[in-house]
């Protein structure tokens, strides 16, 4: 998660990630996730203390630049160079077009077994109660679908999966996937 705490750590990260021969995942900070409804899980105060802002912004358009260089050199970051280019523009408070598809592909499971399509939708049931498939089909998952059908309060949604030119070119391209494609025997 990209903090103003950690902009300076992004390129040892993405080093860690690369020695250890992972893909770096950057994602924004979300203020969400409230445990009680109507409940605000960050203070205005709390979250300025977390967001990049101003002189860092600064700081993080070079690490952008940076990361993008590094991934074009030797792959090892998930993000594609468009949401990196959306992650600067949320930081920078620019209004994104979003349009949520979460709950379209997308089910998280809480380490207490709850179940959700994100921190915006309400619980679909409890892993150790029912199945994956009983929640995806439930009349809770067809309320929550209803309810983020129109949501635009996140970064993450349509944002967050790479656009198919960038997956193919991550393919193709990067030495990282070469490597992959060559174990795989993919040409």
């Amino acid at each position: 998660m990209v903090l103003k705490q950690n902009l300076p750590d992004l390129l040892f990260l993405y080093l860690f990630s690369k020695k250890h021969g992972i893909a770096l995942n950057l994602m924004p900070f979300i203020p969400g996730g409230a445990q009680k409804e109507g409940e605000k899980a960050f203070s205005e105060e709390e979250i300025e203390n977390l967001k990049p802002s101003g002189n860092q912004l600064i700081l993080l358009e070079d690490m952008i630049k940076k990361l993008k260089a590094l991934k074009r050199r030797s792959g090892f970051l998930f993000n594609s160079d468009k949401f990196l280019d959306l992650l600067l523009d949320y930081y920078h408070g620019e209004k994104l077009d979003k349009i949520c598809t979460k709950f379209v592909y997308e089910l998280g499971i809480l380490s207490d077994g709850r179940m959700a399509f994100c921190a915006q939708s309400g619980y679909l049931g409890n892993i150790r109660k029912s199945s994956i498939k009983a929640a995806w089909y439930s009349r809770e998952a067809v309320e929550n679908r209803k309810k983020l059908k129109n949501c635009n309060d996140c970064f993450i949604n349509c944002n967050y999966a790479p656009p198919l030119v960038d997956l193919l070119k991550d393919f193709f391209i990067y030495p990282t996937t070469r490597k992959i494609r060559s174990i795989l025997r993919i040409q």
